[in-house]
């Protein structure tokens, strides 16, 4: 194949309503209780053009028929039941006690796979928190919280146009992304194995500090935190007898994992007219024990999870002038960065996403009284570089990655009524 694109259409139906009742009394103690019920649907179709070798233009009648398959137009639908409570506890003039919890009723129905999932679920979080004055506040946490399972969609695609392949054309052979070659059989077996995959829970711990200092000129906040996770759902290699079309990673469950790390953000007025803001997090992110996936590889002890940098940082700053009276004018600069990372949890060099960093400008003009009209002029990623954002791998349709944007300026008009 020489080419391939694909267009996604979702059409989507939501229904969110949720009910509460809060307390009003003037005492140490307050409470919140209340009702959240959803229903969702969504409908989804491709368009998918591609282009075809001469070695495999025999197979255009399948891959053509296959594009108007049910597995290119799934629907699925969710329903949300939840009630929940939090209640605080005035201990004294500084400490307060806080703690909820939240009852959970969600199933799942994906119609192209005839499956779903059912979860019920107990999410409780209990915190305390510290006020010596007005301008330091610190707090700890401890939280619960989960996700529900699901399928794979671009490996449900997969397993269509094989099956497709199966009936028309038989248990050929097709080339792997190894260079190897493998029967249609062999590859449905393998796609099959990694179609599914279950829910995962997790604990988090933290601690925390917000401070206001130099007479409230200057804003200081900082966390430290330990995610611990149970069955987590990590992006994983498909495995070479995968990625037919884009399907070359999966969601899977990887077993226990954790997060720890701090984040630190200084902002605050240096001068009447110079704001600037200063921001940096470390992460340790990883798994904690071997395993073997379904027909992928290997995963080591240690191994960093997707999409986790090791250190990520941001710094803008913000100059405010008059224009004329009644406007103002602000010329703004962001740049933001993080260090290398990977697109799944294997951490090969093929899906390794290198270290960048990032700049843009921003110049706007607006009401200087309520802001209700502003115009401005930005620039982003303003040296042009090529930022790999996602590496995807390659597959049999070429390589799948995702890019910043190239520099890009625009205008930006903006009216509030």
């Amino acid at each position: 194949m020489t080419s391939f694109a694909g267009t996604f259409y979702i059409e989507s139906e939501r229904f969110a309503q949720e009910f509460r009742l809060v307390s009003n009394g003037d005492g140490p103690f307050g409470w919140i209780a209340g009702f959240f019920y959803k229903d969702s649907d969504d409908s989804t179709s491709r368009n998918a053009p591609f282009g075809l070798t001469p070695e495999t233009e025999q197979w255009r009648p399948q891959y053509e028929s296959f594009l108007l398959a049910p597995e290119n137009s799934p629907d699925n639908s969710l329903e949300e039941y939840a009630i929940f409570g939090d209640f605080s506890y005035a201990l004294s003039e500084s400490w307060e006690l806080n703690a909820g919890v939240r009852y959970t009723d969600m199933t799942q129905e994906f119609s192209r796979v005839n499956a779903g999932t059912d979860d019920q679920e107990w999410t409780p979080r209990v915190g305390l928190t510290w006020r010596p004055n007005e301008d330091m506040m610190y707090f700890g946490i401890v939280s619960t919280g989960f996700r529900p399972g699901g399928y794979n969609g671009d490996l449900n695609y997969d397993l269509g146009l094989l099956n497709n392949l199966l009936a028309t054309a038989g248990d050929i052979n097709l080339p792997t992304r190894d260079g190897e070659d493998a029967l249609v059989s062999e590859r449905l077996v393998a796609v099959n194995s990694k179609l599914y995959f279950d829910g995962d829970s997790a604990i988090n711990y933290e601690l925390g500090a917000k401070l206001r200092l130099l007479d409230g000129r200057m804003n200081l906040t900082g966390s430290a935190f330990y995610f611990d996770w149970k069955d987590a759902i990590m992006l994983q290699d498909a495995g070479p007898l995968a990625g037919i079309t884009s399907a070359l990673t999966y969601n899977g469950n990887t077993g226990k994992a954790h997060s720890t790390g701090f984040d630190l953000n200084a902002s605050g007025m240096v001068t009447e007219n110079l704001f600037v803001r200063l921001g940096v997090q470390w992460i340790e992110a990883e798994i904690d024990s071997a395993f073997q996936p379904k027909g992928g590889l290997a995963q080591t002890k240690g191994n960093r999870l997707p999409d986790a940098p090791e250190w990520k940082w941001t710094a803008s700053a913000a100059y405010m002038f008059p224009v004329m009276p009644g406007i103002e004018g602000e010329v703004r600069l962001d740049w933001s960065g993080q260090t290398k990372s990977w697109s799944d949890v294997e951490n090969t060099d093929r899906r390794e996403v290198p270290q960048y960093n990032m700049a843009n400008i921003r110049v706007t003009i607006r009401e200087a009284a309520e802001n209700r009209w502003r115009l401005a002029l930005y620039g982003r990623n303003l040296f042009d570089d090529e930022i790999l954002v996602w590496n995807g791998g390659e597959s049999l349709f070429g390589i799948v990655n995702s890019y910043a944007r190239p520099r890009s300026y625009g205008i930006e008009a903006t009216y509030e009524f």
